[in-house]
């Protein structure tokens, strides 16, 4: 399962401010900052999972994922983000956003439900991992 490495824009900035070292906790889920230059260079998905775990962990922010999350863009998500604001309603941004994920994230889905008022996302990640996945979650939504 991969992901893009841009899905983690502003991880280095984010662990720098907290503190700690982006390198670091890079290296120790055999990840590289090398992989980092290009934000369309896949890397592994449990991996970059385990990061966010890590680094919430190490940085002593629980909210780790929403926090990075709050700093980006729809230019994280590459490509599948400049069709987003061509979409008429939420839901047409969601479909195409789920239509086409597989070019960002190789593992993970988007299920929509709706009732008369509310619209309920669950996102279905296609492995498991010991740790990671909360904030993993926190960071997609």
């Amino acid at each position: 399962m991969l992901v893009r490495s841009g899905a983690l824009q502003g991880y280095a900035q984010l662990v720098m401010e907290l503190g700690e070292n982006p390198v670091k906790l890079l290296h120790q889920v055999g990840l590289s900052p090398a992989q980092f230059r290009d934000p369309n260079t896949y890397i592994s998905y449990p991996a970059a999972a385990a990061l966010l775990e890590l680094s919430a962990k190490i940085c002593e922010q629980p909210c780790f994922g929403l926090l990075l999350a709050s700093r980006q863009n729809s230019s994280v998500l590459g490509d599948i983000g400049l069709a987003i604001p061509q979409k008429a309603t939420l839901r047409e941004a969601l479909n195409s956003i789920n239509q086409y994920l597989f070019l960002h994230a190789n593992g993970v889905q988007i299920k929509q439900q709706q009732d008369s008022e509310s619209l309920q996302l669950k996102f279905n990640f296609r492995f498991d991992n010991n740790s990671g996945m909360e904030q993993l979650t926190q960071l997609s939504v």
